[in-house]
């Protein structure tokens, strides 16, 4: 295993942790990701959301307007509802 050190590189030992209980796929892992999804979501910036992730939100759209255009009764792919609401 390839060892990285927190300190020094936090972004990359993040990212290789995160991928780790993904590939581990423990169901004990699930609430873990779903807590640093959470934390890492509400901490960036919107615009930086925009920048990074703006050609998913573009293909949402376009799916949303779809499913309009079409009366299709399905959800979309990609629709998601906020579980909080």
């Amino acid at each position: 295993m390839r060892q990285v050190n927190p300190y020094k590189h936090p972004n990359q030992w993040l990212e290789l942790t995160l991928l780790r209980l993904i590939e581990e796929g423990k169901p004990e892992n699930k609430e873990t990701l779903h807590m640093a999804i959470h934390a890492i979501t509400h901490w960036l910036e919107p615009g930086l959301i925009d920048d990074v992730f703006g050609h998913w939100m573009e293909d949402y759209k376009v799916s949303l307007n779809e499913d309009e255009n079409n009366h299709n009764n399905f959800d979309s792919p990609c629709s998601y509802e906020d579980p909080s609401e």
